[in-house]
Parts: C-alpha cells; structure tokens; sequence
C-alpha cells in the first residue's frame, strides 16, 4: 500500500496535519476535469444568451469571433467577454470564498479544500489574486475562462493571439502542474505565491 505523506500547517493556536493532494492525484484531476466543464459552462452562458438575442440566430455559437462575422461591434464583443470574465470570476472566486468555503465545485466533490499556510481565514483578495490573477491570467491553460481574455486582447488590438498567448501558458501551466506533483513543497505556482495549499478533506 502507498504511504501517504502529509503537510503540517502550524499556528499559535494550533497545528493541523493533512494528506497532500499532490498524493491524491486522481482527486485533483478530477476536480480539475469537473471545475473545468462547469467553469466553461458557467462563463459561457452570456454569450450564448446574448449571441441569441443579439442575432436572433438559432446556430450554435462555437466561437467569441462570431459576434464580428455577424455583424456585431467590436464593443460589443468586448463587453460580452468581460461579462463572461465575470461569470468565471463567480464561480472560482465567489463560491469559494462565500458559498463552499475553501472548495470551487470541482473540490467539494472530490473532498478537497485551499487553505492558507499560515492557518489564516482566506480573504477575498487572496481568492482574487489566487483564483482570477494567476489561475486565469498567468496560468491561462488551467481554465476555459481565459479564452475571453484572448478574445478581448484579440479584439482590442487586431493581432490574433490566441496561438502565441496560448503557447504562453500551456508553458506556465506545465511549469505549475510539474512543481505541483515533483516540487519538494508539492504547491503550484498560484499556492506558491498566494501561500496556500489544497489538502484532501477527511470523509465523514
């Protein structure tokens, strides 16, 4: 049987010791695969609404580029893909900082939870900076999210780069995932920088 290690998170309070996720790793990958599919749909659904509405065609929207090819602004584009930000900030910023303390979705029902190292209560800032700034913008292959950033900067500048920003953070979200799994600490770069950790939830 695999022996499973631990990290120990001390205070003055106290000392709580977890297995690692890092040793879990079907559990990450699951909530990952689950946080993706739901994230995606999650920040999708003003897009698909608004494409709707705004064309009145039935045809599937497939990609962000299809509000220019319909004819649609350059604003409105833009603001559509902020709102879908948005959407995608709700569901990995707001629901663990409010509704599932510690847990997006995908975490809660694989019975992971973000803690901070120091046993400190997480803010709302370092949700922030952890889940939007560098899950989203830094580390943009972890999420389908970052697709409407590519869109924006895509738009703004006339200078397709969804190619060269993705290649970008495939690079990154490598480099993340390998310090995750093979890093002495067993923490991606968002826990590394946020000074946090994901540890596996005991079942009741």
């Amino acid at each position: 049987m695999k022996r499973k290690r631990t990290v120990q998170i001390s205070s003055n309070k106290n000392s709580l010791k977890y297995e690692k996720v890092s040793d879990t790793s079907s559990s990450r990958v699951m909530a990952f695969i689950i946080d993706w599919i739901l994230s995606g749909i999650c920040a999708g659904i003003p897009s698909v609404i608004a494409y709707l509405i705004l064309t009145g065609k039935s045809k599937p929207l497939t990609s962000m580029y299809q509000f220019g090819a319909a004819g649609l602004s350059r604003e409105d584009t833009i603001l559509i893909s902020i709102i879908c930000i948005l959407f995608g900030c709700f569901y990995y910023v707001v629901i663990p900082w409010k509704i599932f303390p510690g847990q997006t979705i995908g975490k809660k029902i694989t019975h992971l939870r973000i803690i901070s190292t120091n046993d400190n209560k997480i803010s709302l800032n370092t949700y922030f900076w952890r889940q939007f700034v560098f899950l989203i913008l830094i580390e943009g292959a972890a999420t389908p999210v970052s697709t409407y950033v590519k869109v924006i900067i895509t738009t703004l500048t006339h200078f397709y780069v969804d190619s060269y920003l993705g290649l970008v953070w495939d690079v990154i979200t490598l480099i993340s995932v390998f310090i995750l799994f093979w890093g002495k600490n067993r923490m991606s770069l968002h826990d590394c920088f946020t000074k946090t950790v994901v540890i596996k939830m005991p079942i009741n």
